[in-house]
C-alpha cells in the first residue's frame, strides 16, 4: 500500500538533487523536516529506498521505504511479496510497525495515522495486487485516505474509489475500525483477524484475499 498527499506542499528546497545515499548529510545542511515520502522528493531526493521520515507528533522518527517517480514521493507502508514476515501479529505490534524494510513490513498505524492526518494534506490510496494463478498485477486508488488515532481503534477512512483494474473490494469496510488478533473491533461474530489470518487492517483483508503478494502505497499530489 502507498500514499501520495492531494493537498499543498509545505516542504520545499532549492538544493541540489541528492541520491538517498547522501539523505543523512542532507537532513543536516537543509534543516528539512521530511514528514513523508512527497517531502523527501521536494528536498531533491532523487531515488527509490530507505530514507527517515519523522510525523509530527512522532516521538521518534521511523525508516520509510519510498517509491520516487519524477516529482512524485510515494509513502509505502505495507508490503508483502514472499510470506517471509508473519503479519499475524498484535496490537502493539501494528502500532509501531514491523518487518523488514526492505523486504515484507508494516510501517505502524501511528505513523500512518500521523502522516495521513497532517494538516493541509490529503492523501490518495494506491494498492498493487499480484495474483498467484497467473502473476498479473492489478490495482486499486481510493482519494482522501486516513486513518483515525488509536483512541478510535485506527479507523479506515476514504472518500470514493478513483480507478482500478481489480474490484473495489473496499467499499463495505470504508470507516470500520483495525482488528488484530488480541483486539476485535470488527462488526462480526467471530474475530476477523484471528478467523481470516488478516494483515491487521480489516478494510484490507477483502482486497487481499486472493493474493499473497501486494503491495500499499499513499501520495500527496502538490
Amino acid at each position: 500500500m502507498k500514499i501520495l498527499p492531494t493537498g499543498p506542499a509545505t516542504t520545499t528546497s532549492s538544493m541540489e538533487p541528492k541520491t538517498k545515499h547522501e539523505r543523512n548529510e542532507m537532513a543536516i545542511v537543509s534543516n528539512v523536516t521530511l514528514i513523508d515520502c512527497q517531502d523527501v522528493v521536494n528536498a531533491g531526493y532523487t531515488e527509490t529506498g530507505v530514507y527517515e521520515i519523522y510525523p509530527e507528533g512522532l516521538p521518534y522518527g521511523t525508516p520509510v521505504w519510498c517509491e520516487v517517480d519524477g516529482n512524485t514521493g510515494w509513502t509505502v507502508f505495507q508490503r508483502r511479496m514472499d510470506g517471509s514476515q508473519d503479519f499475524h501479529l498484535y496490537w502493539e505490534d501494528y502500532k509501531r510497525g514491523f518487518g523488514n524494510i526492505n523486504g515484507e513490513f508494516w510501517l505502524g498505524n501511528e505513523a500512518v495515522h500521523l502522516i495521513t492526518t497532517r494538516i493541509g494534506r490529503l492523501y490518495e490510496l494506491h494498492i498493487d495486487l499480484q495474483r498467484e494463478d497467473n502473476d498479473l498485477w492489478y490495482y486499486v486508488k481510493y482519494s482522501d485516505f486516513k486513518i483515525t488515532n488509536e483512541d478510535d481503534n485506527y479507523r479506515l477512512l476514504y472518500n470514493h474509489f478513483i480507478e482500478g483494474t481489480a474490484d473495489d473490494d473496499l467499499a463495505y469496510q470504508n470507516n470500520m475500525q483495525f482488528t488484530t488478533r488480541d483486539r476485535d473491533n470488527d462488526l462480526y461474530t467471530y474475530n476477523c483477524a484471528d478467523f481470516e489470518f488478516s494483515v491487521g487492517l480489516t478494510p484490507m483483508k477483502a482486497t487481499l484475499e486472493a493474493t499473497m503478494r501486494a503491495q500499499f502505497f499513499t501520495r500527496s499530489i502538490g
